[in-house]
């Protein structure tokens, strides 16, 4: 008898190892605790027992007059420190603010006319489209252009006419929606994409302006309320100062 066959035979008469289940009287309470969850819940609770007694031995060495002037404008929030964020706005110059609202103005510029370049072409395509699906017989004009600066500039006045609002009745939407052919899925899929990337501008230009009021009313000089602008934020009217 070889060894694989002593080792089987040894292990075939073997009992499975249960575990000892939850008696009825007791089931509203859960899984019964083994041992090794014990453990784990033990080894928790003196991990954080010891952590509160190392804290509270730096507490005692602790200088009890100690002081700092950031504790004059400091408050403790569910137990971190926090500064008055007007004493952080005065702890950092009128200069260096303004230097990073500018690099931060001009990041968001950035992006603003990377999005820009993509709405216009996402205009051109949608407008494209939507002249394909209409077919020649709804064609009314027929441009022509002699260079590409020119066939640019006619597909970009084609991009921002409006388009027409569509026709389906809304309780259509679903059955429209089965019955599209792809080229129409598409077209909805850029319309989509056409309406996120014009919000998306419009969020960069608001946040801009807000940026640049912001670096405007640091600059020196006396300035009044006068109401809100545009964009909802306040408008501030400078008074001129004689130039020496």
């Amino acid at each position: 008898m070889g060894l694989g066959e002593r080792a089987f035979k040894k292990a075939l008469h073997t009992r499975t190892h249960r575990e000892r289940s939850q008696p009825a009287g007791r089931a509203k309470l859960g899984i019964l605790e083994k041992h090794k969850d014990y453990v784990l819940r033990a080894r928790d609770y003196h991990r954080k027992q010891d952590t509160l007694k190392a804290l509270r031995v730096r507490a005692s060495h602790r200088n009890p007059d100690e002081f700092h002037f950031g504790m004059i404008k400091s408050r403790v929030v569910k137990g971190r420190h926090r500064q008055d964020a007007t004493e952080k706005a005065k702890s950092v110059p009128a200069e260096m603010l303004k230097l990073m609202k500018t690099q931060d103005v001009g990041y968001i510029v950035l992006q603003k006319n990377a999005n820009k370049k993509k709405l216009t072409a996402i205009q051109q395509e949608v407008a494209v489209a939507e002249a394909i699906k209409q077919g020649p017989s709804a064609r009314q004009h027929i441009f022509f252009a002699e260079d590409h600066t020119e066939r640019a500039e006619l597909l970009h006045k084609i991009a921002s006419t409006p388009l027409a609002p569509p026709k389906e009745e809304p309780e259509r939407d679903m059955l429209d929606e089965l019955d599209a052919t792809p080229a129409e899925k598409t077209l909805r899929r850029k319309h989509q994409v056409l309406i996120a990337r014009q919000n998306r501008v419009e969020k960069l230009e608001k946040l801009e302006h807000k940026m640049r009021l912001d670096r405007m009313v640091l600059a020196k000089g006396k300035k009044t309320k006068i109401g809100t602008d545009e964009y909802g934020f306040a408008k501030f009217k400078w008074a001129v100062e004689r130039k020496k």
